[in-house]
């Protein structure tokens, strides 16, 4: 539990790298103006980060999907990948959190996805920035 806690403040207190194109809410500003501290500021906190993660994949996507858009048979198939790892990353927090519940279980529960979401980023930073025989399409 004190790891998680720990997670949630580490979350709220790192900048992601797109921040500055995901607006925060008045709820957020609230929340950062107090430095995260606090079970209400550190959830909104890293609900916020969770937001700017997902807004940075969905640019991955997007820019990937739009590579592979003469290639629909792959196309799909990254579509069928971002639901299936969608489901799975709701599934896995929901299981790290246990049946849960609690006044931090939304900055918990944020936390874990927006780690899910970094991990992924980084996979798909990889199919996007590739251009070589290696890749596909070929």
């Amino acid at each position: 539990m004190r790891i998680a806690i720990l997670g949630i403040l580490f979350m709220a207190v790192v900048n992601l790298t797109n921040a500055a194109e995901v607006p925060k809410t008045k709820e957020e500003e609230w929340a950062f103006e107090r430095g995260c501290m606090g079970t209400q500021p550190a959830n909104l906190c890293a609900i916020y980060d969770s937001r700017v993660a997902d807004a940075e994949l969905a640019s991955l996507y997007s820019q990937e999907s739009a590579k592979l858009a003469s290639f629909p048979a792959a196309l799909k198939r990254l579509e069928e990948a971002r639901d299936a790892w969608t489901k799975f990353v709701e599934a896995d927090c929901h299981f790290q959190m246990g049946t849960g519940g609690g006044s931090g279980f939304p900055g918990m529960y944020a936390t874990c996805v927006t780690a899910h979401t970094k991990r992924r980023i980084e996979e798909l930073k990889e199919y996007v920035g590739c251009h070589h025989d290696g890749c596909w399409p070929k």
